[in-house]
């Protein structure tokens, strides 16, 4: 009767322990998003399209509104080119986290997406809000990279 005590007794504490390491593990995968979304914003605002790029995995899928997926890190380099060639300058970029879901190498962020930025000769100042959602995944040399992203515009289209 003792052993099976001291055994559940046991049992419990290790049970506790485990879940407490793993709240915290994920606070700190947590805070190592939330790093990565502050470059994210860095890199957008700046026009730097290889900083953004390398944000995301080799084998990336991207889906932005009106546009087709675009697959793999390179054609996102060239997505984020050709958005800077057009003349995009980012005036301000904000992300607001809704939610973070911890899926051992995965993680899934929803949020709003808040993006000011000028475009044309003209210099024209446009506003948007986004709904987005990125899944980050653990790479073999242990850095969350974008491995799906996806926005659409807040805003009816037929305003």
């Amino acid at each position: 009767m003792k052993k099976k005590l001291i055994l559940q007794v046991t049992f419990i504490m290790i049970t506790v322990a485990v879940f407490a390491q793993n709240k915290e593990e994920k606070k700190l995968i947590i805070e190592t998003i939330e790093q990565q979304d502050q470059k994210f914003t860095t890199f957008y605002k700046n026009s730097q399209a290889d900083s953004l790029a390398g944000l995301f995995s080799p084998n990336c899928h991207v889906a932005r509104e009106f546009s087709n997926i675009v697959e793999g890190r390179e054609n996102v380099l060239a997505m984020y080119n050709k958005d800077f060639k057009d003349g995009m300058k980012i005036v301000s970029c904000s992300f607001k986290v809704i939610e973070h879901k911890v899926y051992d190498d995965l993680v899934l962020e929803i949020g709003t997406n808040t993006l000011e930025y000028t475009k044309g000769p003209n210099k024209i100042l446009f506003r948007d809000s986004y709904n987005y959602m990125f899944v980050w995944k653990k790479s073999k040399e242990g850095k969350y990279q974008i491995r799906s992203a996806m926005w659409n515009s807040m805003k009816n289209p037929s305003n």
